[in-house]
Protein backbone atom coordinates (compact mmCIF):
# COMPACT_ATOMS: atom_id res chain seq x y z
CA UNK A 1 0.00 0.00 0.00
CA UNK A 2 1.08 3.55 -0.64
CA UNK A 3 0.70 6.31 1.95
CA UNK A 4 0.55 9.98 0.96
CA UNK A 5 1.72 12.67 3.37
CA UNK A 6 1.42 16.39 3.30
CA UNK A 7 3.95 18.94 4.55
CA UNK A 8 4.48 18.68 8.35
CA UNK A 9 2.46 15.45 8.54
CA UNK A 10 3.26 12.02 9.84
CA UNK A 11 1.27 8.80 9.91
CA UNK A 12 0.79 5.89 12.23
CA UNK A 13 -0.18 2.48 10.92
CA UNK A 14 -0.96 -0.83 12.57
CA UNK A 15 1.08 -3.94 11.84
CA UNK A 16 0.07 -7.57 12.02
CA UNK A 17 3.03 -9.93 11.84
CA UNK A 18 2.76 -13.69 11.36
CA UNK A 19 5.64 -16.13 11.25
CA UNK A 20 5.48 -19.35 9.30
CA UNK A 21 8.60 -21.38 8.74
CA UNK A 22 11.37 -19.22 7.31
CA UNK A 23 9.22 -16.31 6.13
CA UNK A 24 7.63 -13.34 7.83
CA UNK A 25 4.63 -11.59 6.34
CA UNK A 26 3.50 -8.13 7.45
CA UNK A 27 -0.01 -6.77 6.97
CA UNK A 28 -0.45 -3.00 7.07
CA UNK A 29 -3.93 -1.63 7.77
CA UNK A 30 -4.29 1.90 6.38
CA UNK A 31 -8.07 2.16 6.69
CA UNK A 32 -7.87 4.56 9.62
CA UNK A 33 -4.85 6.77 9.12
CA UNK A 34 -4.10 9.32 11.82
CA UNK A 35 -2.33 12.48 10.80
CA UNK A 36 -0.37 14.69 13.17
CA UNK A 37 1.16 18.10 12.75
CA UNK A 38 4.87 18.13 13.55
CA UNK A 39 6.14 21.30 15.18
CA UNK A 40 9.30 22.77 13.72
CA UNK A 41 12.52 22.87 15.71
CA UNK A 42 13.48 26.43 16.52
CA UNK A 43 16.82 25.84 18.26
CA UNK A 44 18.93 23.37 20.18
CA UNK A 45 20.87 23.88 23.40
CA UNK A 46 23.62 21.80 25.03
CA UNK A 47 23.79 21.47 28.80
CA UNK A 48 26.23 22.15 30.33
CA UNK A 49 27.69 24.64 27.89
CA UNK A 50 31.07 24.69 29.65
CA UNK A 51 32.70 21.62 31.18
CA UNK A 52 35.91 21.22 33.18
CA UNK A 53 37.33 17.73 33.54
CA UNK A 54 40.56 16.12 34.64
CA UNK A 55 42.38 13.90 32.15
CA UNK A 56 40.62 10.56 31.71
CA UNK A 57 37.36 11.65 33.35
CA UNK A 58 33.89 11.45 31.79
CA UNK A 59 30.55 13.12 32.36
CA UNK A 60 27.09 13.20 30.84
CA UNK A 61 25.56 16.02 28.82
CA UNK A 62 22.24 16.68 27.11
CA UNK A 63 21.09 18.32 23.90
CA UNK A 64 17.53 19.68 24.00
CA UNK A 65 15.51 20.89 21.01
CA UNK A 66 13.02 23.72 21.51
CA UNK A 67 9.98 23.40 19.22
CA UNK A 68 7.78 26.09 17.66
CA UNK A 69 4.80 25.12 19.84
CA UNK A 70 6.79 25.85 23.01
CA UNK A 71 7.52 22.26 23.91
CA UNK A 72 10.95 20.66 23.96
CA UNK A 73 12.51 17.26 23.55
CA UNK A 74 15.92 15.69 24.09
CA UNK A 75 17.85 14.85 20.93
CA UNK A 76 21.22 14.02 22.51
CA UNK A 77 21.75 10.68 20.79
CA UNK A 78 20.50 12.02 17.44
CA UNK A 79 22.95 14.91 17.38
CA UNK A 80 26.32 14.74 15.62
CA UNK A 81 29.25 15.96 17.75
CA UNK A 82 32.70 16.90 16.51
CA UNK A 83 35.69 17.95 18.62
CA UNK A 84 38.21 20.59 17.62
CA UNK A 85 40.88 18.49 19.41
CA UNK A 86 39.98 14.84 20.18
CA UNK A 87 43.16 14.44 22.24
CA UNK A 88 41.76 16.97 24.70
CA UNK A 89 38.09 15.91 24.63
CA UNK A 90 35.63 13.96 22.50
CA UNK A 91 32.05 12.65 22.57
CA UNK A 92 31.02 9.01 22.46
CA UNK A 93 27.69 7.33 23.27
CA UNK A 94 26.28 10.42 24.92
CA UNK A 95 29.28 11.00 27.20
CA UNK A 96 32.03 13.63 27.25
CA UNK A 97 35.48 12.10 27.53
CA UNK A 98 38.54 14.07 28.59
CA UNK A 99 41.53 12.72 26.67
CA UNK A 100 45.18 12.45 27.68
CA UNK A 101 46.20 16.00 26.78
CA UNK A 102 45.72 19.21 28.74
CA UNK A 103 43.99 22.07 26.96
CA UNK A 104 40.67 23.31 25.63
CA UNK A 105 38.45 21.88 22.91
CA UNK A 106 35.22 23.08 21.32
CA UNK A 107 32.54 20.51 20.61
CA UNK A 108 30.38 21.38 17.58
CA UNK A 109 26.91 19.89 17.86
CA UNK A 110 24.60 19.53 14.85
CA UNK A 111 21.05 18.21 14.82
CA UNK A 112 19.08 17.60 11.62
CA UNK A 113 15.31 17.81 12.10
CA UNK A 114 12.58 15.97 10.18
CA UNK A 115 12.54 18.65 7.50
CA UNK A 116 16.24 18.36 6.82
CA UNK A 117 17.04 21.64 8.56
CA UNK A 118 20.36 21.81 10.41
CA UNK A 119 20.51 23.26 13.92
CA UNK A 120 23.80 23.92 15.66
CA UNK A 121 25.20 24.70 19.08
CA UNK A 122 28.48 24.05 20.88
CA UNK A 123 30.15 23.18 24.17
CA UNK A 124 33.52 24.24 25.55
CA UNK A 125 35.61 21.54 27.27
CA UNK A 126 38.71 22.13 29.38
CA UNK A 127 40.87 19.17 30.37
CA UNK A 128 43.58 19.51 33.00
CA UNK A 129 45.62 17.75 35.66
CA UNK A 130 44.57 18.37 39.28
CA UNK A 131 47.06 20.22 41.43
CA UNK A 132 46.27 18.38 44.68
CA UNK A 133 47.70 15.00 43.69
CA UNK A 134 48.24 12.27 46.24
CA UNK A 135 51.79 11.94 47.53
CA UNK A 136 53.14 10.12 50.57
CA UNK A 137 53.10 12.43 53.56
CA UNK A 138 53.46 10.64 56.87
CA UNK A 139 51.53 13.27 58.82
CA UNK A 140 48.37 12.79 56.70
CA UNK A 141 48.22 9.15 57.83
CA UNK A 142 49.47 9.79 61.36
CA UNK A 143 46.80 12.35 62.30
CA UNK A 144 43.92 9.95 61.58
CA UNK A 145 44.91 7.41 64.21
CA UNK A 146 42.99 4.10 64.21
CA UNK A 147 41.82 4.69 67.77
CA UNK A 148 40.23 1.27 68.30
CA UNK A 149 43.67 -0.33 67.84
CA UNK A 150 46.20 2.35 68.76
CA UNK A 151 46.55 4.63 71.74
CA UNK A 152 48.07 8.08 71.25
CA UNK A 153 51.37 6.84 72.70
CA UNK A 154 51.54 3.88 70.28
CA UNK A 155 52.11 6.00 67.18
CA UNK A 156 54.57 8.79 66.34
CA UNK A 157 55.78 10.40 63.14
CA UNK A 158 58.93 12.11 61.93
CA UNK A 159 58.54 15.12 59.66
CA UNK A 160 62.27 14.99 58.91
CA UNK A 161 62.26 11.38 57.77
CA UNK A 162 58.65 11.38 56.52
CA UNK A 163 57.96 8.16 58.43
CA UNK A 164 55.52 6.79 61.00
CA UNK A 165 56.57 4.54 63.88
CA UNK A 166 53.99 2.29 65.50
CA UNK A 167 54.73 0.15 68.53
CA UNK A 168 51.92 -2.33 69.06
CA UNK A 169 51.98 -6.12 69.33
CA UNK A 170 49.17 -8.23 67.93
CA UNK A 171 47.61 -9.08 64.57
CA UNK A 172 47.00 -6.15 62.21
CA UNK A 173 47.82 -3.60 64.91
CA UNK A 174 50.28 -1.70 62.71
CA UNK A 175 47.17 0.09 61.48
CA UNK A 176 46.83 3.30 59.48
CA UNK A 177 43.91 5.40 58.27
CA UNK A 178 43.82 8.05 55.52
CA UNK A 179 40.99 10.59 55.30
CA UNK A 180 42.35 13.28 52.94
CA UNK A 181 40.81 14.30 49.62
CA UNK A 182 43.60 14.08 47.07
CA UNK A 183 43.53 12.95 43.45
CA UNK A 184 44.98 9.62 42.38
CA UNK A 185 46.51 9.43 38.93
CA UNK A 186 44.68 7.31 36.31
CA UNK A 187 45.55 3.63 36.05
CA UNK A 188 46.38 2.97 39.70
CA UNK A 189 45.90 -0.78 40.33
CA UNK A 190 47.48 -1.28 43.75
CA UNK A 191 47.58 0.19 47.23
CA UNK A 192 51.10 -0.30 48.61
CA UNK A 193 52.50 -0.03 52.14
CA UNK A 194 56.21 -0.29 52.95
CA UNK A 195 57.35 -0.97 56.52
CA UNK A 196 60.14 -2.49 58.58
CA UNK A 197 59.71 -5.74 60.50
CA UNK A 198 56.20 -6.71 59.47
CA UNK A 199 54.98 -10.19 58.64
CA UNK A 200 55.30 -11.47 55.05
CA UNK A 201 52.41 -13.89 55.61
CA UNK A 202 49.50 -12.55 53.55
CA UNK A 203 46.95 -13.51 56.19
CA UNK A 204 48.68 -11.21 58.68
CA UNK A 205 47.85 -8.07 56.66
CA UNK A 206 44.33 -6.81 55.98
CA UNK A 207 42.70 -4.00 54.01
CA UNK A 208 39.35 -2.86 55.46
CA UNK A 209 38.47 0.40 53.66
CA UNK A 210 39.66 1.66 50.29
CA UNK A 211 38.77 5.18 49.14
CA UNK A 212 35.62 5.37 51.22
CA UNK A 213 34.38 1.84 50.49
CA UNK A 214 34.21 -0.89 53.12
CA UNK A 215 35.73 -4.02 51.53
CA UNK A 216 35.38 -6.28 54.59
CA UNK A 217 38.69 -8.13 54.99
CA UNK A 218 41.05 -8.26 52.02
CA UNK A 219 44.48 -9.91 52.18
CA UNK A 220 47.37 -8.62 50.08
CA UNK A 221 47.88 -9.61 46.46
CA UNK A 222 51.64 -9.38 46.73
CA UNK A 223 54.26 -9.23 49.48
CA UNK A 224 57.95 -8.77 48.71
CA UNK A 225 61.19 -7.78 50.47
CA UNK A 226 63.17 -4.74 49.31
CA UNK A 227 66.97 -4.76 49.18
CA UNK A 228 67.21 -2.86 52.46
CA UNK A 229 65.00 -5.39 54.25
CA UNK A 230 61.78 -3.37 54.28
CA UNK A 231 58.60 -5.26 53.44
CA UNK A 232 56.43 -4.05 50.56
CA UNK A 233 52.78 -5.13 50.98
CA UNK A 234 50.37 -4.59 48.07
CA UNK A 235 46.62 -4.94 47.62
CA UNK A 236 44.84 -5.05 44.25
CA UNK A 237 42.20 -2.32 43.95
CA UNK A 238 39.76 -1.30 41.24
CA UNK A 239 41.73 0.48 38.53
CA UNK A 240 40.73 4.12 38.12
CA UNK A 241 40.41 5.29 34.51
CA UNK A 242 40.62 8.99 35.30
CA UNK A 243 41.74 11.18 38.18
CA UNK A 244 39.70 10.18 41.22
CA UNK A 245 39.54 11.56 44.75
CA UNK A 246 40.84 9.44 47.56
CA UNK A 247 38.61 8.64 50.50
CA UNK A 248 38.84 6.77 53.78
CA UNK A 249 41.45 4.02 53.48
CA UNK A 250 42.27 1.75 56.43
CA UNK A 251 44.61 -1.24 56.63
CA UNK A 252 46.56 -3.20 59.23
CA UNK A 253 49.92 -4.99 59.23
CA UNK A 254 51.39 -7.31 61.86
CA UNK A 255 54.75 -6.50 63.43
CA UNK A 256 57.41 -9.20 63.75
CA UNK A 257 59.51 -7.06 66.10
CA UNK A 258 59.83 -8.34 69.68
CA UNK A 259 58.45 -5.04 71.01
CA UNK A 260 55.92 -4.73 68.18
CA UNK A 261 57.78 -1.76 66.67
CA UNK A 262 57.59 -1.10 62.92
CA UNK A 263 58.43 1.95 60.83
CA UNK A 264 56.19 2.82 57.86
CA UNK A 265 58.15 4.71 55.21
CA UNK A 266 55.68 4.76 52.33
CA UNK A 267 51.99 4.27 51.55
CA UNK A 268 50.69 5.02 48.09
CA UNK A 269 49.16 3.89 44.82
CA UNK A 270 50.83 2.43 41.76
CA UNK A 271 50.09 0.87 38.38
CA UNK A 272 53.33 -1.14 38.32
CA UNK A 273 54.68 -2.95 41.37
CA UNK A 274 58.06 -3.71 39.80
CA UNK A 275 58.62 -0.10 38.77
CA UNK A 276 57.68 1.13 42.26
CA UNK A 277 59.99 -1.42 43.85
CA UNK A 278 62.89 -0.19 41.72
CA UNK A 279 62.07 3.40 42.62
CA UNK A 280 61.94 2.64 46.34
CA UNK A 281 65.18 0.68 46.23
CA UNK A 282 66.93 3.45 44.27
CA UNK A 283 65.82 6.18 46.64
CA UNK A 284 68.04 6.83 49.62
CA UNK A 285 65.15 7.15 52.05
CA UNK A 286 61.78 8.69 51.34
CA UNK A 287 61.93 12.29 52.49
CA UNK A 288 59.40 15.06 52.59
CA UNK A 289 59.40 17.56 49.75
CA UNK A 290 60.61 21.01 50.78
CA UNK A 291 61.63 24.04 48.74
CA UNK A 292 65.36 24.21 48.12
CA UNK A 293 67.50 27.31 47.87
CA UNK A 294 70.06 25.69 45.57
CA UNK A 295 70.01 26.67 41.92
CA UNK A 296 69.93 23.02 40.78
CA UNK A 297 66.28 21.90 40.33
CA UNK A 298 65.04 19.32 42.84
CA UNK A 299 62.77 16.69 41.28
CA UNK A 300 60.65 14.08 43.07
CA UNK A 301 58.31 11.33 41.92
CA UNK A 302 54.83 11.40 43.42
CA UNK A 303 55.90 8.64 45.82
CA UNK A 304 58.21 11.17 47.48
CA UNK A 305 61.48 9.70 46.19
CA UNK A 306 64.03 11.96 44.56
CA UNK A 307 64.75 11.31 40.87
CA UNK A 308 67.36 12.62 38.39
CA UNK A 309 67.18 16.35 37.71
CA UNK A 310 65.95 15.78 34.15
CA UNK A 311 63.86 12.57 34.16
CA UNK A 312 63.19 11.04 30.75
CA UNK A 313 60.45 8.59 31.74
CA UNK A 314 56.91 9.77 31.02
CA UNK A 315 54.91 10.77 34.08
CA UNK A 316 54.11 13.51 36.57
CA UNK A 317 56.85 14.89 38.82
CA UNK A 318 57.25 17.55 41.50
CA UNK A 319 60.00 19.99 40.46
CA UNK A 320 60.95 22.70 42.96
CA UNK A 321 57.53 22.27 44.60
CA UNK A 322 55.70 22.61 41.26
CA UNK A 323 53.93 19.93 39.22
CA UNK A 324 55.47 19.08 35.84
CA UNK A 325 54.42 16.47 33.29
CA UNK A 326 56.93 14.61 31.06
CA UNK A 327 55.29 13.33 27.89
Amino acid sequence: NNVGLGIKQSVRFSKEVTYEGNEVSIKIDNNNLITEDVAEVQSIQATPATVKLFLGQTRTFAVKATLADGTSQFVTLDAVCESSDPQVAYIRDGLIYAGQKEGKADISITYTDGFGTLHQTSMSIEASIPTNLYAWKAYDWYRNRVSDRLGSSDITYSSKENTITITKKGAQNIALRYMEKKYREPGMKYLVAVATEVSKTKGDSQLWFINGTWVNIVNPTDVRTLKDGRIMVSWSIDENKGYELTGETVFGLTSTNAQGCSVISYVGFTADLKALQQELETAVGITAIHPKTATTPVVYALSGSRVPTNPHQKGIYIKNDKKVMIR
